[in-house]
């Protein structure tokens, strides 16, 4: 079974070539993204990347699933900004209190 969360190592890799900068990205060591990457082709049955002298580079496979990667990526981040938080926002009434002079000239302005 695909474990969608080896698809940020996935992306990460290909993204940067390497295990070292991709590890750095994702605050891991770098065995773990190499570990992540294993698993990923693992479930797929197929090799994503090639190791060459340059860095890591995407296969043909690599590169479909890198597609499809980046917009489960999009469509996570989307998902995200549009419901994250909702329950620990600030709802209702706020009551400023101060001196009328201080409400006209100061405030009246930034409260607009």
């Amino acid at each position: 079974m695909l474990d969608w969360d080896d698809l940020r190592f996935f992306l990460s890799v290909a993204r940067h070539g390497n295990l070292v900068a991709a590890a750095k990205e994702l605050g891991v060591a770098q065995s773990t993204v190499g570990r992540r990457l294993a698993s990923l082709e693992s479930s797929l049955g197929v090799r994503l990347l090639n190791r060459t002298p340059d860095g890591y580079v995407a296969t043909t496979a690599g590169e479909r699933v890198r597609t499809e990667a980046e917009r489960v990526e999009t469509g996570s981040l989307a998902l995200e900004r549009e419901v994250g938080g909702r329950d620990t926002r600030l709802v209702g009434s706020v009551r400023v209190t101060c001196a009328e002079s201080v409400a006209n000239h100061v405030l009246a302005e930034c409260l607009a």
